[in-house]
């Protein structure tokens, strides 16, 4: 059942059927799909890509307060401006500054709900950060959370992770990137649905993305 309802919104992504309400809901059209999106405090960890520039732009429309990492402080500045995100300079590839930055977001936001991860490194770091803060916070956050990796292939998440998203009810689903013309609109809008409300079913789930020929 699961696969099949997956496979009805994945053809409308693709067709562009699927559209997300800008934070309120939306009046009712044939062939629209419309949800009441919360403002959730997104992140997203490299913004400046074609995939990740994408994936804020659409948090952004969906009215979630977004923020992105980037170590190219003038592209990071670009897309701010453009899409109105919050840029964070942070290098990913160093886990001291992921740490600092995640720390100082959770400062400004007392909490993140969504994370999507769109760089190349694994994603498991960046759970037991968020892992962290909520131990240490004195509000639960009664959403869960999203962790959401856009990756073209990897190993499945290890058993830890597992145990750690299941104990702050964060679910973890991989968006699996096809070799080629990847539809980086696609990805966004899946990122968005896989975030959305109602959409807390689907854990542990990888996900293709990518063009069919014919």
């Amino acid at each position: 059942m699961a696969d099949n309802y997956l496979e009805k919104k994945m053809e409308d992504l693709r067709s562009g059927r699927l559209t997300q309400s800008t934070g309120k809901r939306l009046t009712s059209q044939k062939g629209m799909w419309c949800v009441d999106f919360p403002c959730r405090r997104v992140l997203v960890t490299d913004g400046t890509g074609a995939t990740g520039r994408a994936i804020v732009t659409e948090f952004c429309r969906a009215g979630c307060k977004v923020a992105f990492f980037a170590g190219d402080a003038a592209a990071g500045k670009d897309v701010a401006g453009t899409t109105g995100a919050r840029f964070v300079h942070c290098v990913v590839a160093d886990v001291d500054s992921v740490k600092t930055a995640v720390d100082g977001l959770v400062k400004a936001w007392r909490d993140i709900d969504i994370i999507v991860n769109t760089a190349s490194e694994p994603a498991d770091a960046l759970l037991g950060i968020l892992a962290s803060h909520r131990d240490r916070l004195p509000y639960p956050n009664d959403f869960g959370g999203r962790l959401i990796d856009v990756i073209p292939k990897g190993p499945d998440g290890s058993k830890e992770t597992e145990g750690i998203a299941a104990k702050y009810g964060i679910t973890v689903n991989r968006v699996i990137t096809a070799e080629g013309c990847v539809p980086v609109q696609t990805v966004a809008k899946l990122c968005v649905f896989l975030s959305a409300p109602g959409s807390e079913f689907i854990d542990g789930a990888d996900i293709a993305v990518g063009s069919r020929e014919g």
